[in-house]
């Protein structure tokens, strides 16, 4: 998975409010709402150390914008559905409760 630009980080940033939304449909919406890292952040390279902070927003932006994560979680979800295995049924209901 790759680093985004730091602008299109931070776009997704300035979003995490409707990602928040979309999860909690009773979420105050928070006229103030300012992103968790600064602005004037460096964004670190693929392959080095990526700060906790960092690895939560690229996350986000991958999971709630439909990027790699969203399809693999989709995968594995589907993957479990179909297994017989009661250990990855178990594992993928903590994940998201069995339908």
């Amino acid at each position: 998975m790759e680093v985004p630009s730091r602008d299109d980080f931070f776009a997704s940033l300035r979003r995490y409010r409707e990602y928040l939304k979309i999860e909690y449909p009773r979420y105050y919406w928070n006229p103030n709402y300012e992103p968790w890292l600064p602005e004037d952040l460096e964004m670190p390279e693929a392959g080095e150390h990526i700060p906790r902070a960092v690895s939560k927003g690229i996350y986000n932006r991958e999971y709630y914008e439909d990027g790699p994560i969203s399809a693999e979680l989709r995968n594995l979800s589907s993957a479990s559905r179909n297994s017989s295995s009661a250990c990855l049924r178990s594992v993928m209901s903590v994940i998201r409760p069995c339908q």
